[in-house]
């Protein structure tokens, strides 16, 4: 993610990239904690040299992110508190784990998405493959970043308005910081982030809402799950 303006829209860039490749023979969860490391390294050895760069952000492909949204948290955030990028913010929502080498800490779930900044990669430089070797205890690859980070004292940053799991109920479970339940009726005029897991039509639907509204709320996006009449229960229930 960058910071340098599109013309279009003043306020960011964001660079989309692929990274499924890197690891193609490694499939489903048995390898899942082998990925994530690898990616951001790939990352970061792409595009260390371009100071326009200042985040970087890693999400599942079945994730909608509101760009503008995101954009618009990096722009006015950082602005309000004076943080520089070129230090280390690792954000995202909050799930608990724990790893053979790192017992219980607190990891941003990576369905919902990684957020860090320049200085967290710049710090990792040269110890990528030792952190893959260190955390390969780790059943799942966002938790093995979070373990790498925590060997450098760098602790999650927790946002509200990364989500994953179904929404409409409270979530519950040895992972959890605090419950979401209702969280569009707790904080309806919030604007969400990130929304995870999504089907193929769930992506449709959120194109066209974003659309009509660029940086939607909570209550934009009930009354927009209020016209979607068509969709069936169980499928609104896995995204909302």
């Amino acid at each position: 993610v960058s910071t340098q303006s599109t013309g279009k829209d003043p306020s960011i860039e964001i660079l989309i990239e692929s990274v499924l490749h890197i690891h193609a023979k490694l499939t489903g969860w048995n390898t899942d904690a082998q990925k994530n490391l690898p990616a951001f390294e790939r990352a970061w050895k792409k595009y260390k040299d371009n100071q326009d760069i200042k985040w970087f952000m890693m999400a599942d492909d079945d994730t909608w992110i509101f760009v503008h949204s995101l954009a618009t948290f990096l722009k006015t955030y950082f602005t309000k508190h004076q943080y520089n990028p070129e230090k280390c913010y690792y954000f995202g929502e909050a799930w608990r784990g724990s790893c053979p080498a790192k017992k219980s800490y607190w990891f941003a779930q990576g369905g919902a998405g990684i957020l860090l900044s320049r200085g967290c990669l710049q710090k990792m430089e040269g110890h990528f493959q030792q952190c893959v070797q260190r955390h390969k205890g780790c059943w799942a690859g966002d938790m093995s970043v979070a373990a790498c980070l925590i060997d450098s004292d760098i602790e999650l940053i927790p946002l509200y308005d990364f989500h994953s799991v179904p929404l409409w109920k409270e979530k519950k479970g040895p992972f959890c910081k605090w419950p979401y339940d209702n969280v569009y009726v707790r904080r309806p005029f919030s604007h969400p982030i990130t929304l995870h897991p999504c089907k193929n039509n769930h992506f449709e639907l959120l194109k066209g809402l974003e659309n009509n509204i660029s940086r939607p709320h909570w209550m934009d996006i009930q009354e927009a799950k209020r016209r979607w009449g068509g969709i069936q229960e169980t499928e609104a229930d896995i995204f909302f």
